[in-house]
């Protein structure tokens, strides 16, 4: 049963409101945009290794490119099944993991996981600590994989994923 949103904050501008048609419709007076005209807008974060046309639905394939791009040997893309931060619904999605260094309000440092999710519409929302993100979206029946083995994935399916294995 999905439940229904009081307000509605706009990813982009970060303007809330509690008209109910907004909210129905994931709506932004300010941007005069809907959420889902932002999701198919084109990320060029790889236009230097692909000439790919890619939206921000495209996440097997831009979980891959990010850990292709960072050559990172202790990144992970992460395939696993996440309720929508917008609808609320169950769906397949990915991202990667990848180590990283906080430093804490006390001015200690720390190694952290940070997750690397380029579909998200929040530009602040796209590196995160992997432990705020999955309070988010409460990621379930995760399937992990080094770069090595998600191209060996992809060669053996045909396609960025999801796989079964």
């Amino acid at each position: 049963m999905i439940k229904a949103k009081l307000s509605y904050t706009c990813p982009k501008c970060h303007m809330t409101s509690h008209n109910p048609n907004d909210v129905a419709n994931f709506y932004c007076g300010r941007c005069h945009q809907f959420a889902e005209h932002l999701r198919h807008e084109q990320v060029t974060d790889f236009k230097h290794i692909t000439d790919l046309y890619l939206t921000r639905r495209d996440c097997f394939t831009l979980a891959l490119l990010t850990l292709a791009d960072c050559k990172n040997p202790e990144g992970r893309i992460v395939h696993g099944w996440v309720t929508s931060t917008f609808t609320g619904e169950v769906i397949q999605h990915a991202w990667c993991e990848l180590p990283g260094r906080a430093t804490y309000d006390d001015g200690s440092e720390g190694l952290i996981t940070v997750a690397v999710d380029l579909t998200q519409l929040d530009e602040g929302a796209r590196i995160v600590p992997a432990e705020w993100l999955y309070e988010q979206i409460r990621p379930h029946n995760m399937k992990r994989f080094t770069f090595e083995e998600a191209c060996a994935q992809a060669l053996i399916h045909g396609h960025d994923g999801p796989w079964d294995q």
